[in-house]
């Protein structure tokens, strides 16, 4: 879903990092290329990132991490 997304094709790994800074989460970068740790956990959560499954709390500004998305039409 990553790929089909084309998240990694239009967007500079800084500019990833950046916006996972803004939702609270920790990315590092080598060679301009997003690194994928070796914890079980951090992949989940940065896997689910670039999936679009992590979001900041609107009240407490905490991070979450979604196990289903559902766009909301306006």
């Amino acid at each position: 879903m990553i790929n089909d997304s084309d998240v990694l094709v239009n967007y500079k790994a800084s500019e990833i990092k950046r916006l996972a800074k803004d939702a609270g989460i920790t990315i590092e970068i080598e060679n301009k290329k997003v690194v994928i740790p070796n914890d079980k956990e951090q992949i989940k959560v940065i896997l689910g990132f670039l999936d679009e499954e992590a979001y900041k709390g609107p009240f407490f500004q905490n991070t979450f991490l979604a196990n289903s998305k559902r766009k909301i039409n306006k």
